[in-house]
């Protein structure tokens, strides 16, 4: 049985109780808006004085996409899976791949038949990942379909579910200390921001290899993650699993380091040396 490293969840800890003691979180207070009004605007197939156009000049946070996911039906169902991958930093190319599929039908069925409390989370993983392999999703791979799957599924469903993308992927495989979930793993010798010296800058992407298993073993990890650490964030009204993935989404640390430099710094000290 895989269990919690201390030693990497000692350190969580630290980082998580910086990120609950900050004014707001970017990621909750502003979301990320990166797709350009008229492309939402051409691709909802509506024009810029309507409602959906005007909405997406305001950037939507996690409560906004909550309330909106609850609104949802087949004839809004689009719009509100546009404001979430935009939420979530989809590309405008990648947008319009996917929004301009021929099989644009087929997906949106499955993320309304998730909002209705049908699917798992795993199955609804596993709904996403045969579209995937069969090619029906351009633009769309698990880290952006599984926040669909966490914002459009009915709380309380099978167990909640989760954002798998690579820094959430990427923690939880460190905090266990094993690959439960699949990362492709390249490292970039990049100039140090000083221009002095060259580093080596890691990254991983979520693996189309991971399987419906596979994101059902992530959940649980997180689950397990929630009973041994979400206490802390009980009595101050954030959602224990929120505290976690903005934990493992912060970027920006300000003055101090954030879990992802921490992830970085191991991943670079794993290394051999020469």
């Amino acid at each position: 049985m895989t269990v919690l490293c201390k030693t990497h969840s000692d350190e969580f800890k630290k980082y998580l109780n910086k990120v609950k003691a900050l004014p707001s979180h970017p990621t909750n207070q502003n979301g990320l808006m990166p797709l350009a009004n008229k492309t939402v605007a051409t691709y909802l197939n509506t024009t810029e004085d309507s409602s959906d156009y005007q909405r997406h000049k305001t950037r939507h946070n996690r409560n906004d996409l909550r309330k909106l996911t609850q609104t949802a039906t087949k004839a809004n169902i689009e719009y509100i899976c546009a404001a979430i991958l935009a939420w979530g930093g989809m590309t405008v190319p990648n947008f319009k791949s996917l929004f301009g599929s021929d099989h644009k039908s087929e997906w949106l069925s499955v993320a309304l038949e998730i909002k209705n409390g049908n699917p798992s989370r795993q199955s609804a993983f596993a709904k996403f990942s045969n579209l995937r392999a069969k090619k029906m999703i351009p633009g769309m791979g698990p880290a952006y379909f599984t926040k669909l799957i966490y914002f459009l599924m009915p709380e309380g469903k099978m167990g909640e579910a989760y954002i798998l993308d690579q820094w959430a992927g990427w923690s939880i495989n460190t905090l266990f200390n094993d690959d439960i979930v699949l990362l492709n793993t390249s490292h970039t010798w990049t100039w140090k921001k000083s221009g002095q010296f060259p580093v080596m800058k890691p990254s991983k992407l979520v693996s189309d290899m991971n399987t419906a298993e596979n994101y059902e073993a992530f959940c649980k990890k997180v689950d397990e993650l929630i009973t041994e650490l979400g206490s802390r964030a009980k009595m101050d009204g954030i959602s224990p699993s929120d505290l976690i993935d903005r934990t493992f989404m912060f970027e920006k640390g300000g003055s101090g380091k954030t879990w992802r430099d921490y992830l970085i710094h191991i991943e670079r000290n794993a290394r051999p040396k020469k």
